[in-house]
């Protein structure tokens, strides 16, 4: 959704793309591990990586 609102004002840019995929990547992890009795030391190296950009987010 935030994509296409830059997009239609045609503030698109690749870093934003990349950001916003990393940040769904993350949350999808995140969904994961909430909700598995199955966690490995992978998931979790990859959620703390990945949790970067949840943060940014907040702190803007």
């Amino acid at each position: 959704m935030i994509l296409a609102v830059l997009e239609e004002h045609n503030l698109k840019h690749c870093k934003v793309e990349s950001y916003m995929q990393k940040l769904g990547e993350y949350f999808e992890l995140e969904t994961q591990l909430l909700a598995s009795y199955h966690v490995n030391h992978g998931m979790i190296k990859k959620a703390a990586k990945l949790r970067y950009y949840d943060c940014s987010l907040v702190k803007g």
